[in-house]
């Protein structure tokens, strides 16, 4: 009798074990996708906004002219310096601008046109990047539902004190039938060491940027810092 009463705590025991750690598993693959995706978002989209920052820092040469442009989008001087720093910059600057042409007859215009370019690239990525970040937020509150109710469904020294009411009194016991389940420091150790934990939020990652207004609303202040721009070029190179 007792042999067939340990083959049912067993078969229980199993089925709680398997229904536990399947659950876990499968949010916890979940967090570890979104991390993935959290971090390529980070390495790629930000580096394409970094490039482009990298091409006006070239085109407006000038510090204070490249912080107007900052403050014109208005994007901090921080944020900017840390995107910047995820692309190295090239040894030839007309590298930065191999996919990017600029039209028009004259210098003046086709450095006008180029900048436009630039600017609807920044646009672009940025919007990008700021739809990314939206979705992996949303991602977040997910996965941090999905383990808030992972935990009150399955309460681990609840789960604790079960199993060790089924247990034959088998000496060799796994470490979890050893823990106090009555809510003593070695079940409250365990149940905090299998806590399952959520995952960092978007913005402990990614920084939380403003899309770009379209061009034509910031028409004018961007015409002339690109004509302020070009006359510099100018005077300290009149070619």
């Amino acid at each position: 009798m007792d042999d067939f009463a340990n083959a049912i705590a067993f078969e229980v025991k199993q089925e709680i074990a398997e229904r536990y750690f399947g659950l876990r598993t499968r949010i916890e693959e979940w967090s570890h996708r979104y991390l993935g995706q959290l971090r390529q978002a980070d390495e790629e989209l930000a580096a394409a906004i970094g490039l482009d920052l990298w091409r006006f820092r070239v085109l407006l040469e000038a510090p204070y002219l490249f912080h107007g442009f900052l403050r014109l989008i208005d994007l901090p001087g921080e944020d900017a310096i840390h995107l910047c720093g995820l692309h190295s910059p090239e040894p030839d600057p007309g590298g930065l601008f191999s996919h990017l042409r600029g039209g028009g007859l004259t210098r003046r215009q086709r450095f006008r046109s180029l900048a436009s370019a630039v600017y609807c690239s920044l646009a672009r990525n940025v919007a990008a990047y700021h739809e990314a970040a939206r979705q992996l937020q949303l991602e977040h509150d997910d996965i941090c539902l999905e383990i808030d109710r992972f935990r009150r469904q399955n309460d681990l020294t609840d789960i604790l004190s079960f199993l060790r009411s089924l247990d034959s009194g088998n000496t060799e016991r796994s470490r979890l039938l050893h823990s106090d389940a009555s809510g003593g420091g070695g079940a409250s150790t365990l149940d905090s060491d299998l806590q399952l934990k959520a995952p960092p939020p978007v913005s402990s990652v990614l920084l939380q940027l403003r899309l770009l207004p379209p061009l034509a609303e910031i028409k004018e202040p961007f015409t002339a810092l690109l004509n302020e721009a070009y006359n510099e070029k100018t005077r300290n190179d009149p070619r």
